[in-house]
């Protein structure tokens, strides 16, 4: 008897796992895609036909919703899509944002969706919380650090440069220091040549503390586009003239901008993927010039790299059709 009952147990087993290998899985399972990209640190998985939530793509960003604030102890608990809970820490340099605007911790409710911007304490592990932001503001600001943004001065102080944005005038505070470029007018120039109502154009850069920093502010689209290409370590250019003996040449850039740049003897060339000798560049010849900066404040290239990219041809016109065929 137990061994005719072992031999029914090792059956079903058997027909249990045929089942598994061979029956085709639920139309509406999901699969895994061998092709698929693994999803982001920090991101959050989403499956259809649920809402999609606010994008994240840094570990220290996390969104929401606000399920506890406990003012006694300054901190607040977000709840993230997934079920899982973590407690933050308000601190004194903590950035609160909602409708675009800046406003106090008290003005986050639970129940309200939220985007927070993190750092672990280097003492306890504690969540210090960086930014708080509703969804509109975090989507808002995101775009604000990496996008050149034109602006109308209210104000400028020894490290705030405070300005208006957008058309419903949103205030917007950049930190700026003596590594801000100014530009007016097509030249290098002061802060002071700027004044309030000024409509300028901003190159920003985000800050680790949350805040934007002002790189170079100019009066015009075009020089601020030219500043941020100056402040880039690479720059794409046609070369105008080459004086090999001087070491040095000339290059138009993609923004208009006409920059003297000088080579030294270990100066790299790449061509079609292999390395060239100086006879190789010419003048109306396209690069990508990668650039140090000297001791002197001189623009050094390390290496140029031929632009090898051909012109899309243009399709022959095919002649009409002769009548009666």
């Amino acid at each position: 008897m137990h061994t005719r009952h072992f031999q029914c147990r090792i059956a079903v087993v058997v027909v249990s796992l045929s089942a598994v290998l061979l029956c085709p899985p639920h139309a509406g399972a999901q699969t895994a895609d061998p092709n698929a990209k693994p999803p982001l640190p920090g991101a959050t998985a989403v499956h259809s036909p649920v809402r999609k939530s606010t994008p994240t793509k840094s570990a220290n960003v996390k969104s929401g919703v606000i399920a506890a604030v406990d003012a006694a102890a300054e901190t607040l608990t977000l709840r993230e899509r997934t079920g899982k809970s973590a407690v933050y820490v308000l601190t004194a340099k903590t950035h609160f944002n909602k409708g675009r605007r800046a406003v106090q911790a008290e003005d986050f409710k639970v129940g309200d969706a939220a985007v927070v911007h993190f750092r672990k304490s280097r003492t306890d592990g504690a969540l210090l919380l960086t930014e708080l932001d509703d969804p509109v503001s975090w989507t808002w600001l995101s775009e604000l650090r990496k996008t050149t943004t034109a602006a109308t001065i209210k104000e400028i102080t020894e490290d705030t440069l405070s300005v208006t944005v957008s058309a419903d005038n949103v205030p917007m505070d950049y930190t700026i220091s003596d590594k801000t470029r100014w530009e007016k007018a097509g030249k290098e120039a002061d802060p002071s040549a700027f004044k309030d109502g000024d409509h300028v154009f901003i190159v920003p850069r985000s800050l680790p503390s949350g805040a934007v920093m002002a790189r170079a502010v100019s009066d015009s689209t075009q020089g601020a586009a030219q500043e941020k290409e100056r402040l880039a370590p690479s720059v794409h250019g046609t070369i105008v003239t080459i004086d090999p003996a001087a070491h040095k040449l000339v290059l138009r850039t993609l923004a208009g901008d006409v920059r003297n740049l000088a080579y030294t003897d270990e100066l790299e060339i790449v061509s079609n993927g292999k390395q060239a000798q100086i006879g190789a560049l010419r003048p109306g010849l396209r690069v990508v010039a990668r650039i140090r900066h000297g001791a002197g404040g001189d623009e050094i290239v390390w290496r140029f790299t031929v632009d090898t990219l051909k012109k899309v041809p243009t399709p022959k016109k095919r002649a009409p059709a002769a009548k009666g065929v």
